[in-house]
């Protein structure tokens, strides 16, 4: 049975990118073939940065990869017809990745107005796939971590019914520059 992931970030910048490309590598060494559906990125395709990136990491481990829509063109749908637009995406999300075993989901991040219709865009998301998710903040100029997470998680919890799988705090350490997630099984 396929498992689904979904790595969503609190707010633009927070490094939920980059935290996908970790996610995928600890998912690459027990899976042989993992997607990647970007539902919303920078660009359409294959031009999207983080759908780049994914593709020189993993190499043949990556059974598909792609950003299904440009975050403009996204939001002017999703506004237009949440229901349909939903639907559209779960749809294409299916036929893109019949043959993976995993499909690691990037949830869109926006920081201007877009903001609200992109959150809302990636937790009907993931409800409707009913995957577990892996939020992100980043926690770089904050007071503490802990109370960056706690309130990511409770608001996840809470407000959006979803299943989370982790969380990551990233800029908890200037000197750390690595992103530690846990293991594949400790994820799906």
């Amino acid at each position: 049975m396929k498992q689904f992931l979904f790595v969503l970030g609190d707010e633009a910048g927070s490094g939920a990118s980059q935290v996908t490309l970790a996610v995928l590598d600890s998912l690459a060494e027990q899976y042989s073939q993992i997607a990647l559906i970007r539902p919303v990125g920078t660009a359409a395709g294959d031009a999207d940065t983080l759908v780049a990136s994914a593709r020189t990491a993993l190499g043949a481990k990556l059974a598909s990869a792609t950003a299904l829509y440009a975050e403009r063109e996204a939001v002017d749908a999703f506004r237009n017809d949440p229901e349909g637009f939903v639907m559209d995406v779960l749809t294409a999300v299916e036929k893109l990745t019949a043959d993976a075993d995993v499909v690691v989901i990037a949830g869109a991040e926006a920081a201007d107005a877009d903001a609200v219709e992109l959150h809302a865009l990636n937790a009907e998301l993931a409800r409707e796939i009913g995957t577990r998710v892996v939020s992100v903040v980043d926690a770089s100029g904050r007071d503490a971590a802990a109370a960056a997470l706690v309130k990511s998680r409770s608001r996840l919890r809470a407000a959006e019914h979803l299943h989370l799988a982790c969380s990551v705090a990233l800029g908890t350490s200037a000197a750390d520059d690595a992103v530690a997630v846990p293991a594949a099984d400790d994820l799906i």
